[in-house]
């Protein structure tokens, strides 16, 4: 069996990132209402997209496709699946990381659950690690 052709078949990850946001303007629209546009970067391709500031959390870069992200949690939390992935040895620092991020209220627990079973986690797995963590934060 070829296995190129099995590599070609996994789904790939879409790729995850903090947005550059630059210009904020404020601006009147004909029916009156006043706004905010901000020009958006995306660090991979350097493709400026023109948004309204309020309303999205997430934007498609219109260049290669990555999401761009207002905040950056959700950049790090697929980092820290990423890393937990290629570095298994260091696994317990990337679900510590993950959980201090649910301590500081910064995502849910549900989220990160939901992007862990996209990059192949499983979700008992996940769960289960986090608990451990919060485990031995209290012993």
């Amino acid at each position: 069996m070829n296995l190129e052709i099995l590599a070609d078949a996994q789904p790939q990850q879409p790729v995850r990132v903090f947005a550059e946001l630059h210009n904020k303007t404020r601006i009147t629209c004909s029916q009156g209402s006043r706004f905010y546009v901000v020009d958006v970067v995306c660090p991979c391709c350097l493709q400026e997209t023109h948004v309204a500031l309020a309303g999205w959390s997430a934007v498609a870069c219109r260049g290669c496709g990555a999401e761009l992200y207002k905040n950056r949690t959700i950049p790090r939390v697929c980092d820290m699946f990423i890393h937990i992935n290629t570095d298994p040895a260091d696994k317990w620092w990337g679900y510590a990381q993950l959980h201090k991020m649910i301590q500081n209220r910064c995502i849910t627990k549900s989220e990160v659950l939901d992007l862990g079973e996209q990059y192949g986690f499983n979700r008992a797995v996940i769960d289960g690690r986090l608990e451990d963590v919060r485990k031995m934060q209290c012993a």
